[in-house]
């Protein structure tokens, strides 16, 4: 231990000798200067792409009596990879939707690919999002 005491020391001794002062380690690094941060002109505005508005859309498809065949429908179209659902009207029909999406162009595109692979014809509606009512206890 001594050994090494001498060898720190003689070390010290010769760095001082050479470049005339002991090297010292600074306490912290120094902090790199932060770029400045971008400022928008109040000019300039982001504008939405015009296929996308703040407004979701869905498919309304056929309305169809027997739940069966809906749900043999509904199950054909999310296997495809189509967001499908039923809604069950109080007359006992069942309403199929494909959706929802806020891209407009997206709900067109599909509602082509609809018509053509599975020969129905649908609407395209906005869409407004139900909460199911609290039963009152």
């Amino acid at each position: 231990m001594l050994k090494q005491l001498l060898m720190a020391f003689t070390l010290l001794s010769a760095t001082t000798a050479v470049f005339g002062t002991a090297l010292s380690i600074p306490s912290e690094p120094p902090v790199p200067a932060l770029p400045k941060p971008t400022v928008i002109a109040p000019t300039q505005t982001q504008q939405l792409d015009s296929s996308i508005s703040p407004q979701a859309w869905v498919l309304h498809l056929n309305n169809i009596v027997d739940k069966q065949q809906a749900s043999k429908l509904i199950q054909q179209l999310q296997s495809d990879g189509y967001p499908a659902y039923e809604v069950l009207k109080q007359d006992g029909q069942v309403r199929i939707w494909v959706g929802p999406s806020i891209s407009k162009k997206l709900m067109i595109d599909r509602q082509q690919q609809l018509e053509k692979q599975y020969k129905l014809s649908s609407r395209l509606e906005a869409f407004e999002p139900t909460f199911p009512k609290e039963s009152a206890q």
